[in-house]
């Protein structure tokens, strides 16, 4: 596991980093600054599939069969949420965001804490 303490500790950093993106998305859309939004939520989904890639050998390693399905329940409402976006929708995407996509969040970070801040710990 000492092979991904470093992996370990940047994920979680840019996990906490992800919260706050989620959240400016919110804010841009409340604000109806729309023109960066597109590069916000691209920018949030490559950093959910960069740490999936990341973090795949050290859930592998500590055996752990849920982490698969939670980050794939993550990445949908990041999906889903873009889709919305495209559709230019944006009451109904405030609603996605605070009633679906932060719980997901909250529950993959959770996860993510759980089984990997014990190793940040050296």
């Amino acid at each position: 596991m000492n092979d991904y303490i470093d992996v370990i500790k940047k994920s979680i950093e840019l996990s906490n980093v992800l919260k706050e993106g989620i959240d400016y998305i919110k804010e841009t859309i409340v604000f109806r600054e729309y023109g960066e939004l597109d590069s916000l939520v691209e920018g949030i989904v490559d950093s959910v599939v960069y740490l999936e890639k990341a973090l795949n050998p050290v859930f592998l390693e500590i055996k752990d069969n849920e982490y698969e399905k939670i980050i794939k329940d993550f990445k949908n409402s990041l999906n889903l949420l873009k889709d919305t976006l495209d559709n230019g929708d944006m009451d109904e995407a405030i609603s996605f965001i605070e009633d679906n996509l932060s719980v997901k969040y909250k529950i993959w970070k959770k996860h993510l804490d759980s089984k990997l801040k014990k190793y940040t710990y050296c």
